[in-house]
């Protein structure tokens, strides 16, 4: 395009910014010589185009140089806050998510949270445990009429959850009139990861009842729950149950190690192990360390030799499994784990 003479408009700069953000931290170089280009090239950048770098910068990691950009944007509109916000809370910083939710307020001129902003800051309070804060945004979004949102509802879902308020959470779920998938699974979650897996599945039947299908996230959230609640006979049976009626959802690495999780917990260790074995993955040390990590539960010397062989093969000199077996020293003296960690794992 630039070699037949062609200048690139705000257009063009967008489209490939958004590019960058696609592929994520891979594209940073390309997406930092972007920027740059349209720095050199004297293009009067809009706040739409600022707002595509700036998610662009956010998608690919690099936090600092997205704020670094919001700081120096001449106007921001509610996506550049809500994308700043975002950024902060998906990157791990949520003390600084949600001071800049609460920045958005004091902003001169006054710039008002959507609904995204929303979600985001009760993402950010959910991973505090920032019950008060939580309710706090929680009035807000009901005076503001975003509480029949659900990408709203269901992060005030997530939020009371988190807080261990679980009468909260479904409340609002009760509230909420049109449910989406989102919405429903995050109510599964909700009573799987708190051990309520009674309530957690009948959540699921109401939602298959109700004409919604169950996604590969209803079947972590059931799995989860049937961990988390030592269930071992139900847990596969849910997902026995998808395989045979729910065939739309594709079975993923995410499954299989639920529930070789599930297995390990309850001391299933053989089926945990031919399960890491046979399933139609790549090997993989997560599966191994899964396993290392049920075998440390039950005291399982001999299996944690084979599971520590493997991950020492997959990953010379890799620390994980090293960690877990310096806990399982610890926890069980009787192990002899040091000369293991030493012969597999370099």
């Amino acid at each position: 395009m630039e070699r037949r003479g062609i200048r690139p408009d705000a257009f063009t700069y967008s489209s490939v910014a958004a590019a960058c953000a696609a592929i994520g931290p891979a594209a940073i170089d390309a997406g930092r010589a972007l920027h740059l280009q349209i720095l050199k090239s004297g293009f009067h950048s809009d706040v739409a185009l600022d707002n595509t770098l700036l998610n662009m910068y956010a998608r690919c990691g690099s936090i600092v140089e997205a704020r670094k950009l919001f700081d120096g944007m001449r106007r921001r509109s509610v996506i550049s806050w809500s994308t700043m916000v975002a950024a902060y809370a998906h990157g791990g910083h949520h003390l600084q998510a949600l001071d800049l939710y609460k920045a958005m307020e004091s902003s001169s001129p006054a710039v008002k949270p959507n609904c995204i902003t929303h979600a985001n800051a009760l993402s950010a309070c959910a991973a505090l445990g920032d019950l008060a804060e939580g309710r706090r945004i929680h009035a807000r979004v009901v005076a503001e009429e975003w509480s029949g949102a659900a990408v709203v509802c269901s992060a005030l879902i997530h939020m009371y959850a988190k807080c261990s308020c679980l009468d909260d959470a479904r409340r609002v779920f009760d509230e909420l009139r049109h449910r989406d998938l989102v919405c429903w699974n995050s109510m599964v979650a909700a009573y799987a990861q708190l051990g309520h897996l009674g309530s957690a599945v009948a959540v699921y039947r109401e939602m298959v009842l109700d004409g919604t299908d169950p996604s590969s996230i209803t079947l972590i959230g059931l799995v989860i729950g049937a961990s988390h609640a030592g269930r071992v006979e139900d847990g596969r049976g849910y997902f026995v149950e998808f395989v045979d009626h729910h065939r739309e959802v594709e079975l993923l690495w995410e499954h299989y190690m639920c529930l070789v999780d599930l297995l390990g917990r309850c001391g299933w260790l053989q089926d945990a192990e031919e399960l890491v074995e046979t399933m139609p993955f790549e090997p993989c040390v997560t599966g191994w360390m899964t396993l290392l990590s049920g075998c440390r539960i039950h005291g399982d010397v001999e299996r944690a030799e084979h599971a520590a062989e493997m991950v020492g093969e997959l990953e010379p000199g890799g620390e994980g499994a090293q960690s877990i077996l310096m806990l399982g020293a610890l926890a069980e003296k009787e192990w002899d784990v040091m000369s293991l960690i030493k012969r597999h794992l370099g």
